[in-house]
């Protein structure tokens, strides 16, 4: 070989030395006779099944010479190359005759190294993987009795919702509603550090809120409509209008009461019409009655001048 490359003669030299050394290093065990004969038959049986699926699919062969063809000569590896890839190889070989010969040194496909890299693996090992999930995962009611690692993604999740339930129970507007949504935020992001079915359960409570408090500022009108004495105890989203309208009205009913001529008359019309603007922030019914008695003070006026 040498002599072939004489101008590749020193690299080649300790290239051949080095492969010459791990060929006589090579493990002295061989696998039976029996488990060789296994393998060839298996290899013979597989290049046949490979000649055949190639014999009916177009080859690359003839486009790859054409393509390579005037490639003559490989160029030569390094030499640190060389050595570890006979390192691996001569390794490898050893460590599956060893197995061969001695059932109680795990094969090739067993090792756990190679089964990371090349998946698979005996199925027991599979089976153990698919097996050990935790089983906390699984558990929605895990905050109930927490181990010692949750106890505090279980009370920081917990106060959220708390804070939220009490943020959410007292929605009266479109802001409050806001700031629902804001407190349900932030209870969804405490709920995201428990165990996956823990934390899915925890979202959906808190979700529940917002629907809840939305819900309840969508249907409040239309119960309230209907009530012409809602400003007896209005509900906090009407304590501002109640008590607006109500001292328009007195301030009405001032201004009228004292109407002495037309003058104070016109006054009291005006009293009224601003009055009546109060009342018309009202929902409907307590709205008319309002307007009603609004009205009332104006002709109270008219009569008595």
């Amino acid at each position: 070989c040498v002599a072939r490359y004489p101008q590749h003669a020193d690299e080649l030299r300790a290239q051949l030395q080095t492969a010459q050394t791990l060929w006589d290093a090579k493990p002295t065990a061989q696998p039976e006779p029996t488990a060789q004969a296994k393998g060839r038959s298996r290899l013979l049986t597989t290049v046949a099944e490979m000649h055949e699926a190639a014999s009916a699919t177009p080859m690359l062969g003839a486009p790859l010479r054409a393509l390579f063809g005037g490639v003559r000569r490989l160029t030569l590896l390094p030499t640190t190359l060389l050595v570890a890839m006979a390192l691996v190889l001569v390794s490898l070989g050893g460590l599956t005759a060893a197995a061969v010969m001695q059932p109680n040194i795990p094969l090739l496909r067993d090792v756990p190294v190679l089964q990371e890299i090349f998946g698979g693996g005996s199925s027991s090992s599979r089976e153990a993987t698919s097996s050990s999930s935790d089983p906390l995962d699984d558990d929605p009611d895990v905050c109930d009795d927490p181990p010692d690692a949750l106890v505090a993604a279980c009370d920081d999740a917990q106060t959220a919702v708390d804070d939220a339930a009490t943020v959410c129970g007292a929605v009266a507007n479109e802001d409050d509603l806001d700031d629902c949504e804001d407190a349900v935020d932030v209870a969804e992001d405490a709920c995201d550090a428990l165990p996956h079915t823990a934390a899915n359960a925890c979202d959906d409570e808190a979700d529940a809120l917002e629907d809840d408090a939305d819900d309840a500022l969508n249907d409040a009108p239309d119960a309230l409509a209907d009530d012409p004495d809602v400003c007896d105890d209005p509900p906090d989203a009407l304590v501002g209008a109640c008590d607006a309208a109500q001292t328009a009205v007195d301030d009405a009913a001032t201004v009228c009461g004292a109407v002495a001529d037309e003058d104070d008359l016109d006054d009291c019309e005006d009293a009224v019409d601003a009055a009546e603007d109060a009342c018309d922030a009202l929902p409907d019914a307590a709205a008319d009655a309002c307007d009603d008695g609004a009205d009332a003070l104006e002709d109270d006026a008219n009569d008595a001048l």
